[in-house]
């Protein structure tokens, strides 16, 4: 992508490809929360991010806590229950440049990928062009191990 400062700089703007590979979300409930909901055979919740795998891009150099952009919403639609929906980066991060977090508005938990600040290495399209991540999603207080892949 070119940029125009006012007139051509011939400077580039690279960006990165994310890829985020989902798991989905089954959590069994607490007695306060079984109605009105759809149930797996397992007797548990099942919620779905609205993709199976989302590409998002940032750009090359960005500053600390610059947020992925992605062409179309990335999350889990809530029901009418509230829920306090959580996201893990569990792969394809080695090097913790990244982080997830969630933003509820309305009936939708979006998932939102952003670069971590304080980190002294910047992104470098040289030295990785793209990331793969896979995200976890999880009910906070049920716990990240165990029965929520």
């Amino acid at each position: 992508m070119d940029l125009n400062m006012g007139k051509w700089t011939g400077m580039q703007a690279h960006h990165f490809g994310l890829a985020l590979l989902l798991l989905p979300l089954i959590f069994k409930p607490s007695a306060c929360n079984n109605q009105n909901t759809q149930k797996t055979p397992q007797d548990g919740f099942n919620f779905s991010f609205t993709q199976a795998v989302y590409h998002a891009t940032i750009y090359e150099n960005s500053a600390a806590r610059t947020y992925a952009n992605s062409k179309i919403k990335m999350g889990i639609t809530l029901d009418k229950r509230f829920l306090d929906i959580r996201y893990r980066i569990i792969s394809g991060d080695g090097r913790r440049f990244f982080k997830a977090e969630e933003y509820v508005l309305g009936d939708f938990c979006f998932l939102r990928i952003r670069t971590k600040g304080g980190n002294s290495a910047i992104l470098n399209r040289e030295i990785q062009s793209n990331y793969v991540l896979t995200v976890k999603a999880f009910v906070k207080g049920e716990g990240l191990p165990g029965g929520l892949d």
